[in-house]
């Protein structure tokens, strides 16, 4: 379903979970980006079938996290549909990267999404609202995720792939002054 632009050059779309496959969006700015968007969509189709049918998480868990994607904390089923949603966004960039016209920014966003998605991963892993059917769930996610991160990449890509992580994560640090999220980090980057 066509969504109206409301802001020039931004893109939206949403999926609508009670109608498998359905979503809307904003007219896309390139074939990538509506590719992305498709399977972006998709994945958030499936998880929401999958989750009609088995718990992966507690649905009164109260924690809320930072998802790299967002600007407001995310609940665990939040942060869940996003880093799978995002997990197939990855893939798209990497099969892309074959494009010759599409390699440079293939390249960048492949390592700017499976960054994104390593650390959501790493969050989620540690998270103690997952049921185990949700470990067992996003288990299978590092392990593509972990496929991923041994593609190898230019140096200069995945360092600013990491920077733009980490300036996002300080953005939203300050902006949401979580202090949970802040002890995770410190507790994840010492150990």
């Amino acid at each position: 379903m066509p969504l109206a632009q409301t802001q020039p050059g931004t893109a939206r779309s949403a999926t609508t979970p009670d109608s498998f496959g359905a979503f809307g969006l904003t007219l896309p700015i390139s074939p990538a980006d509506f590719g992305t968007t498709l399977v972006h969509e998709f994945q958030h189709s499936k998880l929401s079938a999958l989750l009609d049918l088995v718990r992966l998480c507690d649905a009164s868990a109260q924690e809320s996290y930072y998802a790299p994607w967002r600007t407001d904390p995310r609940p665990i089923g939040g942060l869940l549909q996003g880093a799978y949603a995002f997990l197939g966004v990855a893939d798209t960039w990497r099969s892309l990267i074959d494009w010759t016209a599409l390699r440079e920014i293939a390249v960048q966003e492949f390592a700017n999404v499976r960054e994104q998605v390593h650390h959501t991963i790493a969050i989620l892993a540690c998270s103690a609202e997952l049921t185990s059917a949700g470990q067992r769930f996003v288990a299978g996610m590092r392990v593509s995720t972990d496929a991923m991160m041994a593609v190898p990449l230019p140096e200069a890509a995945v360092r600013r792939s990491k920077d733009a992580l980490e300036r996002n994560r300080q953005a939203w640090l300050l902006r949401n002054g979580t202090q949970t999220e802040a002890k995770r980090g410190a507790e994840r980057d010492g150990s």
